[in-house]
């Protein structure tokens, strides 16, 4: 980011664990576990991106983190909040 090689481009860095961690601060979890779910919050800002629908994922993940329904919700949470990092 910092080299010049990407001086051709127009990049807009994200600090995914800072916005991670403050998106999933009603879930109480520790600041390492929130960032665990980072890959969710990039997944929602890229489905923004390229316009791609977001029950299937949300979907897959209630399906994926069905007897940890606390961890479901979580990365559903993430996922939206990368979403709507997108939309604002």
């Amino acid at each position: 980011l910092e080299d010049g090689s990407l001086d051709g481009y127009r990049v807009h860095p994200v600090p995914l664990t800072t916005l991670t961690v403050e998106a999933l601060k009603e879930f109480g979890l520790s600041r390492k576990d929130a960032g665990r779910s980072k890959n969710m919050f990039a997944l929602g800002l890229l489905s923004w991106m390229y316009h791609r629908p977001t029950g299937g994922t949300e979907s897959f993940l209630r399906a994926k983190f069905a007897k940890k329904p606390d961890i479901a919700a979580a990365n559903i949470a993430a996922f939206r909040a990368g979403w709507n990092f997108g939309e604002t």
